[in-house]
Parts: structure tokens; sequence; C-alpha cells
């Protein structure tokens, strides 16, 4: 480990992060004593299951992006698939895996499919058994982690990450952590056939500036819609 002057010279953590890599430091995550405890009573295997909706942005409150939510729908299912449907979901914040524990004791399995961004608190729990695929790291997440790495290494100790980009694969490569290009759970969904009912055109995250390029017949029959900032009540989650 490096000396500490230098890093909090330039750290950009804040005081939230600094408490979870001292937790990180402090705790081994992934054990083999977590593993033996992703079972309930009843021998359904725990998952953790993101949620978004906990802020209010740009004055929409539990605001979220439809983008998120598909990659929970896709990893769920795709845990119900591996397990033959014997599961049960934990609901967690995904920039709160630090903080995260299963109500009654035990553990849980979290497929770190996700978008994380600025804030160090995607680092998983003693409680977390992390299966890493489908990983985005966005800028403000690669800078913590490239500090991480210098300063910190025992904080970040896993390998064998699956990317669902490669911009995210040459950084964790760059980092000398054995990653591979996994893409998106999302592409594990089932095709959905077409229909005759099925006449409108959905478009989705359209500038004005494009929009005025389309075709009339296009935009007369069209429904527009923005996924990011949607208010969706989070009992439309379940």
């Amino acid at each position: 480990m490096k000396n500490w002057l230098p890093f909090l010279a330039k750290s950009i953590f804040s005081r939230y992060e600094r408490q979870v890599l001292l937790a990180a430091l402090r705790t081994k995550p992934h054990t083999a004593d977590a593993a033996q405890k992703i079972r309930d009573a009843g021998g359904n295997t725990r998952f953790v299951s993101y949620v978004y909706r906990v802020h209010t942005i740009r004055g929409v409150k539990d605001a979220g992006n439809l983008g998120d939510d598909m990659q929970t729908i896709a990893t769920e299912n795709a845990a119900r698939t591996i397990c033959g449907g014997n599961v049960v979901f934990e609901s967690c914040y995904r920039d709160k895996l630090t903080d995260f524990s299963v109500r009654g004791g035990g553990a849980a399995v979290a497929i770190m499919q996700a978008w994380f961004g600025s804030v160090l608190g995607f680092l998983p729990s003693a409680n977390v058994v992390p299966v890493w695929v489908g990983t985005h790291f966005a800028y403000g997440a690669q800078r913590r982690l490239a500090l991480l790495r210098e300063y910190f290494p025992k904080a970040f100790p896993w390998t064998d990450i699956g990317c669902r980009d490669t911009a995210t694969l040459k950084f964790l490569q760059s980092l000398g952590i054995d990653s591979y290009f996994s893409r998106c759970l999302t592409l594990t969904l089932p095709r959905r056939e077409p229909a005759p009912t099925q006449t409108r055109v959905f478009c989705v995250g359209i500038s004005d500036e494009i929009r005025a390029l389309l075709p009339r017949e296009i935009v007369g029959n069209a429904e527009f819609v923005n996924q990011q900032f949607i208010a969706i009540p989070p009992s439309a989650e379940s």
C-alpha cells in the first residue's frame, strides 16, 4: 500500500465514500462463508434487485431511467432462469451495495449488471456475493477505481469481470484486471414477436432537431418518450 498523503491530496472521495473505503479494507467480500448463506430457510436463492427511484432529479420526484429498469428486469429474469424459479429478491439501491444487509441475516447474490457512476457505494458489502457480468463503469467510477488500484488494491479484489461495453473492458485491462466483453444481459430477454395490433411507433430519446427531420407519416403515428427522468410510482417496479 502506498503513502496516503498523495492520495489525500488529490482525493475525489466524499466523506461517505471514505467510510465505504475503510469498510472495504476491513472486510473480506464474497467469502466462502457468504456463499453458503445465500439460501433462505425454504431453499430459495437470494438475489439483490436494484431499485433506482430514490431521488428528485430536475424537479421530477422519484425520477428514474427506463434503461436502468430494463436491466433490473433482465437480471431478475436471468436469476429465475438459472435457479429454476427458486429465488427471492432483496431490494437495494444500486449505489448503496456497501450498506446492504439481508433481513433476518444471511447473504445474497448481486448480478453486477448496472451503470455505475460517480459514487463508490457500489462496492459490495460482506453480505453480497457479486457476479460481475454486464458491468459498466462511467468516467467518475473509473477515476475512483484507478485511485483504489494505485493506493488500496485490496479494496477492489475482484477479477474476471464481464463488461457491458468495450470502453469498460479497455479501462479494466489498463488496470491489469482480468476482464472480458460480456455485453448486456438485456440481450437475454425473450424476443417480442410482432402482432397486428402493434401499429404505433415509439421514438425514444429523440431530440427536437432529429424530430424535425422525421417523415410526417412517422411523426403522425408516433409517441415520443424520453427514457431519462421518468416519474413512475415505486409500486410500479414490483
